[in-house]
């Protein structure tokens, strides 16, 4: 097994310690940032019996040195994240270091230079107990759910929090569609989630991830530019049921403006992904996206994106097709309103095709010291049997929120949603029901430091018997701090 090998973050502070002694003369600033924080989870592990819970505790100390120039910009930054869980008396130390360099060729042109580099260290996970797939997923490790969300829903963004605010995929959306999705699986899919599940390590795990890129961006003429960059991505772990991956990613853009009314974006991405236990892929992302301003109150937007996906293996390639549209109104200098509708086609190699819909409204309104708003979405999708076209899903959701700013120092932002869902396996159907409430306030007692509380509900009835119902109580207090220390 491998253990840790600092030599991506040497890289990185190398880099970092080199870059500054060509900017002799130039200032050069060094910010401090402390914050602890302690948060607690009453149903860890989303379950409606045999209920547990969790609190942890965190310290982040990090440092930034910054050194800014006539034409240029240099930051490199380094922050370790100590954490205690109390439930388990188990340790955890992640490290995140990162480089930025930022230059102006020319008026017209500039390119920068980025580097991010994080470790993970886990405690040894614990036996997965669950007796459904649903359940197995909510008591993997993070790193093991971001591994069967990859394999499994290539269409989900899935983050270190457990959801990307960008996407449905929140937790109740991946429990209640993880079971068809391993059913339809292809068998190579399928022995891969079987062993991030079933395979089980009695040492800690790490997890090391460093992102290295460049772009470069020209202004041809007003108001439109041209960039393209390049994207490498490594990923390592000493683990034996997870696969490490090298990804290539160039891309290039290009943005025009034809009058102050009308623009044309242009995009096309291209990944290369090499794995140790999975099939390889190679991904083509192409769109174009058209906007036009009609006057102040009314800008249309129409985008067409092709994302092509083949596997170098037995796993299904996959061609999407999405035409989005979206129009964004204003009312007032106080109330907006912005419409969007996305229709999608999936074709899948050796699986099922896919075809589905989908609406979203959010309106806003400022107010005096805060904002309101209400955004409501449905979506709808049909999966292509033999006998035709079948339900797949639907849900719709709604959701109001307020931010509110009490006093210069004290500020608050609450939310409450409610949402249904439908999922079908062949004829049979199950139905979800998802409640959800958070409320954050946050106090600055001066210029640096400040306090904040954040708490979550969130609770999911269903009739689906492989998916528990549950609710679940999360809270947070964080204490940070962040002031200048240097400056030469």
């Amino acid at each position: 097994m491998k253990r840790f090998n600092p030599k991506w973050l040497l890289v990185i502070l190398g880099v970092g310690m080199l870059a500054p002694t060509a900017a002799f003369g130039r200032p050069m600033i060094v910010n401090g940032n402390a914050e602890v924080w302690s948060t607690h989870n009453s149903n860890i592990f989303k379950r409606k019996i045999d209920v547990i819970s969790e609190t942890k505790t965190f310290a982040s100390p990090s440092l930034t040195l910054s050194s800014p120039g006539s034409d240029n910009t240099f930051t490199m930054s380094y922050s370790p994240t100590y954490s205690l869980n109390h439930r388990r008396d188990e340790y955890t130390l992640d490290q995140e270091a990162n480089v930025f360099f930022e230059k102006n060729l020319s008026p017209k042109l500039k390119f920068n230079f980025k580097n991010d580099f994080n470790s993970n260290d886990n405690p040894a996970p614990e036996a997965v107990t669950a007796t459904t797939l649903a359940t197995q997923f909510v008591q993997l490790s993070s790193a093991k759910q971001q591994d069967v969300i990859r394999v499994l829903f290539d269409d989900v963004n899935w983050g270190p929090d457990g959801f990307d605010a960008s996407s449905p995929a929140h937790l109740s959306f991946v429990q209640s569609e993880i079971q068809n999705r391993y059913n339809n699986a292809s068998a190579a899919e399928k022995t891969q989630v079987d062993n991030i599940i079933v395979v089980q390590t009695i040492n800690r795990e790490f997890f090391w991830t460093n992102i290295t890129s460049f772009n470069a961006e020209y202004e041809y003429m007003k108001d439109s530019k041209f960039s393209f960059g390049y994207e490498f991505t490594k990923k390592e772990n000493d683990t034996t049921s997870q696969s490490e991956s090298d990804s290539h990613n160039p891309h290039f853009e290009i943005d025009h403006k034809f009058s102050q009314q009308l623009g044309v974006l242009a995009a096309y991405d291209y990944t290369s992904k090499d794995y140790t236990l999975s099939d390889d892929s190679k991904t083509h992302d192409s769109s174009v996206k058209m906007s036009y301003q009609f006057d102040f109150a009314n800008l249309l937007s129409a985008e067409y994106e092709n994302v092509n996906i083949k596997y170098d293996g037995t796993q299904s390639d996959q061609d999407k097709h999405t035409v989005s549209l979206d129009y964004d109104h204003t009312f007032s200098d106080v109330m907006s309103l912005n419409l969007s509708s996305s229709p999608y086609t999936i074709d899948n190699d050796t699986t099922n095709d896919e075809r589905g819909y989908g609406l979203a409204a959010t309106l806003t309104k400022k107010i005096q010291q805060g904002q309101l708003s209400l955004e409501g979405e449905w979506t709808s999708a049909e999966q292509q049997t033999v006998s035709g076209w079948n339900d797949l899903r639907e849900e719709w959701s709604l959701e109001t929120g307020i931010d509110y700013e009490f006093t210069k120092i004290l500020t608050s932002s609450a939310s409450l949603s409610y949402g249904e869902r439908q999922s079908w396996a062949g004829t049979t159907k199950s139905d979800y029901y998802d409640y959800g409430a958070d409320l954050d306030v946050s106090y600055q007692f001066n210029q640096w430091l400040e306090m904040s509380m954040e708490y979550e509900f969130s609770r999911v009835d269903s009739d689906n018997t492989t998916a528990d119902d549950y609710y679940n109580n999360e809270v947070m207090f964080k204490v940070s701090a962040s002031n200048e220390l240097w400056r030469w």
